[in-house]
């Protein structure tokens, strides 16, 4: 049938409807398909929207049980086309129920509906269910009604007896099902309603009661009970109206009596036992004491509600609240005693989210009192709440109103608190006083102000404001899983806050400012730092959020960033950011102190920050002018240091470093690819006539050129040359003191955490985890061609060389060594030549090198050695002979060229004092040497040998002074205990081997002379 055919059939189809003969037929139709279970009477009105029936005659198989007379039906057809069928009307002028309905071949089953129907308006005259409920009354129904096409039902119904005369008696079967148990009784007399329920039971529900209504009254008179013995059993019938993610659990007994008197007073009263709620709420005894003063009229409410045995996750306790007044303005007044206790460190964030909506904010351990008053007024209908009072007090924190507060639940959710007190313990004092060492004091007093105003849901229109509160409270109140670094543990000062925020609470914009002041740290290093002060500033629009801060540390610090974070600022994507400052450096003085280091300079940067929050980029430069640097444990003395850094993306450019260094200067240059994955590294160090090393015990004095290049996180390589012009080691005349180290044990509960949990951990993604200095490869070149001398604890001596240095900085290869040139070793004043020597630094600090010396002897047929060896901060002299011999007989020998048991008093006085020299101890006879030598101001000084070198004979010694002109010519004079034994001598060293030496005596003449020594 094509679409211009349509219209006409549906036209000749309703036409032929309304005809008389159309609609018999559709009577008869309706009749055989029902198989006469439908019959209709008087079909009329204007079909299909409009109908009307003289009688509807509903049977089943036991025959009629419905009867239905001028019933009239107006449908409104547009809403089918919205799936919906919207009766306009539904009238009858009467229905009679004849007898209940008959199950017999029926079915259960139900079937969804294909459309919504809206009943707008329902009136039945008279509905006579006498039939069915023996002397029932007749009633008139007026209402409307609502069928979802899921079943779901909703309906508006006044039932009123159909006549004011009507006279019924009423009995209900008891009972109905295995369910229901139903024992009702009821009467109406003139106008007067009267009902019994006796003892009824539904679905766990046991009920019973009187009540009785009479025409004048607008409430009944009576009492009802009902008595819940297990409020398990309601799980299911109550489980469908809650929105669980978990099964619902229900537990314990619940019983309620309700009575009504004649004055209009409704008594409710309440009681709980044990109870199981869901969200795991445990009640171990509920009571509410109800009096409801004219329901219907102005209700005026009188209650008491008490908990006690409150058990929530994390809180237990006891709780009262009292609500007096009229019901649209309810006088409240509350109190509650409650109990932190220990939340068990496991995997339950959920439960923990539960505790924050209940006001936990952070676990403060077992047995924690917290106590909780306010009151106010409850307008119901207006769903407002005004409180006048109200306060939170836990062991250490609590708040306190200061003004009137208002919420409102009328549109959503909206505070006005415009002064809140917030508590807290003197912890900040004690902190101080304590080490941050946390202790409450018992008493709670103001820590700052809140204040809050404007709506929280459905879309935040907010404005809120914090005034003096102290930084510790704010630590105080982090949740647990807040893991603060140890510095931030200890910060004090006061924070100001103001913000302002809009829009949905997922993704707000406003604006928020923040003042930090007076910030210190009561602990640590950091104590000793001038106070601070931060500013911050965060505009959150649609587009951007932007930030604009300043750091200041008393006027020796100021530090300024501005510009975009980005549009979501949990992402904090797209950076556009500006970074300016000016820092003393010498800020770092009270960290760096510790370690013996301290720093002066003045550091300026200006910096362009963009890209990404976990991948930034720098653009700009930083500069360091007028510093110095000093490392007393190491020596390390620079001044005057000047440089700059540039920063281009991945790359830092060292445009130039540049540095005093004694005499002589330091300079670096050269790129580093610092956020490269491989970080490649060009450096170049540049040192002219360079001491930068500052010690009693090495004098150093260099030229170098130093490559460092390659890629940290793969291999790198340090090469090149130093020219040492002058190294200075002095062995200490006095070794220190050996200190003893403790064992220290800990007792009791740890205060302080270990220090591996104070270093950062890194992911497995820092592709810079396995990079250490160690793993730098060397190629070196360090010459010293005549530039060592090593003097101290009687050594004299001068060497030279050269060291080639490969491998790593972690295993380093070391070739060559710095040897002997001359020197010799003074021993309470005789001098023994040095015939073999080396300075290494393989396997020693490059500050502490290792020394090998050896003087040999040649006396009484025998060979005496003195070895000098160790390192030149703790040498070790040994004593050895050829052929092995006690050390007081090589002593002899060094120094006299005789066995000890030819030496004579004095000689064998000064053995002792050379032993006592190389033992360490200072006699009072070597202090009178050396303090006589210093005086006169001679190189040398001391009982020596005779003008041809041997040795005195039995009790005779020479006395011997004299000074270097160079450091290769001696001039000096020699006395012996004879008279005339007087002698000048004038020493040149030609080379490490050979020497020419003369003297002059007062009776001997002159006598000259050349030596040649060769170490064989």
């Amino acid at each position: 049938m094509g679409p211009s055919l349509t219209l006409p059939v549906v036209l000749a189809l309703v036409i032929g409807l309304n005809s008389e003969s159309g609609r018999d037929l559709m009577a008869n139709a309706i009749k055989a398909a029902t198989g006469s279970r439908v019959q209709i009477t008087g079909l009329g009105g204007s079909l299909p929207f409009s109908p009307r029936i003289e009688r509807l005659v509903i049977a089943d198989a036991d025959g009629p049980w419905l009867h239905i007379d001028h019933a009239a039906l107006s449908l409104a057809p547009r809403a089918l086309l919205n799936a919906e069928l919207e009766i306009q009307s539904l009238t009858a002028g009467s229905v009679a129920l004849l007898r209940r309905l008959s199950t017999r071949g029926g079915s259960s089953s139900t079937w969804p509906l294909p459309l919504a129907i809206q009943l707008q308006h329902l009136a039945i005259g008279n509905l006579q269910l006498s039939g069915a409920v023996e002397a029932a009354p007749d009633l008139a129904i007026q209402g409307s009604a609502a069928l979802a096409r899921d079943g779901n039902l909703q309906a508006n119904l006044a039932i009123t007896p159909a006549s004011s005369t009507a006279n019924f008696d009423l009995t209900l079967p008891g009972r109905i099902s295995d369910l229901v148990l139903l024992d009702l009784r009821g009467s109406l007399q003139s106008g007067a309603l009267a009902l019994t329920l006796g003892e009824s039971h539904w679905s766990g529900i046991d009920a019973q009661g009187h009540l009785r209504w009479a025409p004048a009254q607008s409430l009944p008179i009576g009492e009802l009970a009902f008595d819940i013995a297990q409020l398990a059993r309601l799980e299911a019938v109550v489980a469908p109206w809650l929105d669980l993610s978990t099964p619902l659990t229900l537990g314990g007994r619940l019983q309620v009596r309700l009575m009504l008197n004649e004055q209009g007073l409704l008594e409710i009263d309440l009681e709980g036992a044990d109870l199981s709620l869901p969200h795991e709420i445990q009640l171990a005894r509920l009571a509410l004491l109800a009096e409801v003063d004219a329901p219907l009229e102005q209700p005026w409410v009188r209650s008491t509600l008490r908990v006690t045995g409150l058990e929530v996750p994390g809180l237990a306790g006891d709780l009262a609240v009292q609500a007096t007044g009229p019901a649209e303005a309810l006088e409240l007044n509350a109190d509650a005693q409650l109990q932190l206790a220990q939340v068990e460190e496991r995997d339950q964030w959920d439960q923990r989210e539960q505790l924050a909506q209940l006001g936990r904010l952070q676990s403060l351990g077992a047995d924690k009192q917290v106590r909780l008053s306010g009151s106010g007024q409850l307008q119901a209908f207006a769903r407002q709440l005004r409180l006048s009072t109200a306060s939170l007090e836990l062991q250490r924190h609590g708040f306190q109103l200061l003004e009137p507060a208002r919420i409102d639940f009328s549109e959503g959710l909206s505070i006005d608190a415009p002064a809140v007190q917030l508590l807290a313990s003197d912890e900040s004092q004690i902190k101080e006083q304590t080490g941050g060492q946390l202790r409450a004091s018992g008493q709670l007093r103001a820590s700052g102000q809140l204040g809050i105003s404007g709506r929280l849901a459905p879309a935040l229109a907010l404005d809120a404001r914090v005034i003096d509160l102290p930084i510790a409270t704010v630590i105080a109140l982090l949740p647990r899983t807040a893991a603060l670094p140890e510095p931030l543990c200890s910060l004090t000062g006061l924070i100001d806050l103001e913000t302002r925020l809009d829009g949905p609470a997922s993704a707000p914009l406003g604006r928020l400012d923040l003042l930090a002041r007076q910030l210190r740290w009561s602990a640590g290093l950091g104590r000793s730092l001038p106070p601070g002060e931060l500013r911050l500033a965060l505009q959150r629009s649609p587009t951007a959020t932007t930030i604009e801060a300043q750091a200041l540390v008393g006027d020796r610090a100021s530090l300024e960033l501005a510009g975009q974070l980005g549009s979501v600022p949990s992402l904090v994507d797209n950076l556009a950011l500006r970074a300016r400052g000016q820092i003393d450096v010498a800020l770092l003085n009270p960290v760096l102190g510790a370690a013996g280091r301290q720093l002066q300079g003045q550091l300026s940067l200006d910096l362009d920050i963009s890209g990404r929050h976990a991948q930034p980029l720098f653009e700009g430069s930083v500069e360091l002018r007028n510093a110095a640097w000093r490392d007393r444990r190491l020596g390390l003395v620079l001044t005057e240091i000047d440089g700059r850094l540039q920063l281009a993306g991945e790359t830092l450019r060292l445009e130039r470093l540049t540095a005093s260094a004694g005499p002589g200067t330091l300079q670096l240059t050269g790129t580093l690819g610092w956020l490269s994955p491989d970080q490649p590294v060009d450096l170049k160090l540049s040192a002219r006539k360079a001491g930068p090393f500052q010690l009693d015990l090495l004098q150093l004095q260099a030229d170098a050129d130093l490559r460092l290049r390659g890629a940290l996180a793969r291999g790198s390589e340090l090469s090149g040359g130093i020219q040492f012009e002058r190294i200075d080691v002095r062995i200490p005349d006095r070794l220190p003191v050996a200190v003893t180290s403790l064992e220290v044990k800990e007792v009791g509960v740890r205060r302080q955490p270990r220090s591996h949990r104070q270093r950062s951990h890194r992911t497995n993604g820092d592709t810079h985890a396995g990079w250490s200095p160690a793993s730098i490869g060397l190629d070196l070149l360090i010459s010293a061609p005549r530039a060592l001398s090593l003097t101290g604890r009687g050594i004299d001596a001068e060497l030279g060389g050269e060291i080639r240095a490969s491998g790593s900085l972690a295993e380093p290869a070391i070739i060559g060594d710095f040897r002997l040139l001359s020197g010799d070793y003074a021993l309470v004043g005789q001098q023994l030549r040095f015939t073999r020597g080396r300075i290494g630094f393989n396997g020693a600090s490059m500050l502490d090198p290792t020394i090998d010396l050896e003087a040999r002897v040649q006396a009484a047929g025998a060979t005496a050695i003195l070895a000098v060896e160790g390192t030149a901060r703790a040498p070790v002299i040994r004593l050895t002979g050829e052929p092995e011999m006690p050390e007081d007989e090589v002593l002899s020998r060094l120094l006299f060229g005789l066995s000890r048991s030819r030496l004579s008093a004095l000689q064998v006085t000064r053995l002792g004092l050379a032993a006592a020299s190389l033992a360490g101890i200072e006699g009072p006879a070597i202090g009178l040497l050396e303090r006589t030598r210093s005086g006169l101001g001679l190189d040398r000084l001391g009982i020596g040998q005779n003008a041809d070198g041997s040795w005195p004979g039995r009790g005779y010694s020479m006395l011997e002074g004299g000074r270097y002109l160079s450091e290769r010519v001696y001039l000096g004079a020699r006395q012996g205990t004879r008279t005339g034994e007087t002698q000048g001598i004038l020493r040149m060293q030609l080379n490490p081997r050979i020497r020419l030496e003369t003297d002059v005596g007062a009776d001997r003449g002159a006598r000259a002379g050349a030596a040649f020594e060769l170490e064989y």
